[in-house]
């Protein structure tokens, strides 16, 4: 049971990799240049390290009837890719992938074609992969299995809790780059207002801090989303909308300037 558990976080962290590595091929073809995806700072992505670990417990029983497989691997999949899409919705306030456009899809999450390709893939991770890859391992001594399991748990858990505070910071910074423009907007107005020439220095000072500090948080909150979506060309983010509503209305503020 021991050496089980050990086995299986370490397809955990395998397929994570190879999952990433996939997915960024994929993407770096399609748009002819490097494209490094996934939520974390790692080379990981732990939705195919969790979907491959499920796959193993569920449906290593049936190796040998790739009809039965399929047709699990199509259900338990789907529900799975549905349930994180979901669970990132709520939590980040974020849509990583959309299916909105393809035929048979469910709320954009899941759809047919993405199915049928689980199923695929589920016959040959159980039939012909899996198997390739247990015969490798049995050759590696089980205390060094253990020893790289517990260097990446701590890695990637370290690696979570950062990946968890950049994406927050996002939506920090857009709400601190909406109040500098609500101060900004406040003190322009105070300053044509004003007659006294000694309180119109002090107010321009004041105006040319905020210009600055709104110009620093700027440039770290362009980075930023150029780099989500770079990395998830579908994504569809509360806080970007947010971002690119409030671009429009400086934009607007100039042109009547």
């Amino acid at each position: 049971m021991e050496s089980e558990i050990i086995k299986i976080i370490f397809y955990f962290f395998l397929y994570s990799l190879l999952g990433w590595a996939m997915e960024s091929i994929y993407l770096s073809i399609g748009q002819r240049r490097l494209v490094n995806t996934g939520f974390l700072y790692g080379p990981f992505c732990p939705i195919y390290g969790f979907g491959a670990v499920v796959l193993y417990v569920l449906l290593i029983h049936l190796q040998g009837k790739p009809v039965l497989i399929f047709l699990a691997g199509f259900f338990v999949l789907s529900v799975w890719e549905y349930f994180v899409g979901f669970l990132l919705e709520k939590i980040f306030k974020t849509k990583y992938w959309d299916y909105s456009n393809n035929k048979f899809n469910i709320n954009g999450r899941v759809c047919l074609l993405n199915s049928i390709y689980w199923g695929f893939l589920s016959v040959f991770f159980i039939e012909i992969w899996n198997p390739l890859v247990e015969t490798q391992l049995a050759k590696i001594p089980s205390a060094i299995i253990l020893y790289i399991d517990i260097i990446l748990v701590a890695y990637i858990i370290i690696d979570m809790i950062l990946s968890a505070i950049k994406a927050s910071n996002l939506s920090k910074r857009i709400k601190k780059l909406i109040q500098l423009g609500e101060n900004l907007k406040e003190k322009l107005e105070e300053s044509k207002k004003t007659s006294s020439e000694k309180q119109k220095v002090a107010l321009q000072k004041i105006i040319d801090d905020l210009k600055l500090r709104q110009k620093v948080i700027r440039l770290k909150v362009d980075k930023q989303v150029h780099n989500l979506k770079k990395a998830f060309p579908s994504v569809q983010s509360e806080h970007i909308k947010e971002y690119l509503k409030l671009k429009v209305t400086e934009l607007k503020n100039k042109t009547k300037e």
